[in-house]
């Protein structure tokens, strides 16, 4: 469970992500930056009970990793979110102004493609993978599970079975 809701926090980020590229004013940019921090809480907080849980030393590394790649994501975004910062700032300076506010369009896709989109989709396999595993191992303990109930009531037939004939042989003598 853990799992779904740290991807859908990831999921929530790159939301985020998105909101700080189409920002236009500096409310809409502080506005995208708190979501995208309350996002990275949420992933951090949902890693840190998957690591409480996970035994595996291999899925471990992956939750560490999952967890250290979405801060690199939340620093790129507020790299987005600098620049998309400058070019609101830069509105309105004339013909300079519009040069400058392109330059810093072209800066925030180069940055989107460059940076942000590569880690998203790593961070976004990492989840997919400890979900999967996460998903594998409670498949396993059902089965454990499903093993275990059968064989105590293989035991508890047997015992019933035995205690009704030791009530027959005591009937008779």
């Amino acid at each position: 469970r853990d799992a779904m809701d740290a991807r859908a926090s990831i999921r929530g980020m790159q939301t985020g992500v998105r909101d700080l590229r189409l920002a236009a004013t500096a409310a809409d940019i502080q506005k995208a930056s708190e979501y995208l921090v309350s996002r990275l809480k949420s992933v951090d907080r949902f890693a840190d009970e998957m690591l409480k849980l996970s035994r595996s030393v291999e899925n471990r590394a992956r939750i560490e990793k999952l967890k250290a790649r979405a801060h690199d994501y939340s620093k790129a975004a507020q790299q987005i979110a600098a620049v998309r910062g400058e070019a609101i700032a830069a509105a309105g300076g004339g013909a300079d102004g519009a040069a400058r506010i392109a330059k810093l369009n072209e800066d925030v896709i180069r940055i989107a493609r460059e940076v942000t989109l590569p880690i998203a989709v790593e961070v976004e396999g990492l989840a997919n993978q400890i979900g999967e595993f996460a998903k594998h191992a409670v498949e396993e303990q059902a089965a454990e599970s499903a093993r275990e109930m059968a064989a105590a009531e293989r035991e508890s037939m047997a015992l019933g079975i035995g205690a009704v004939l030791l009530l027959i042989a005591t009937s008779i003598f």
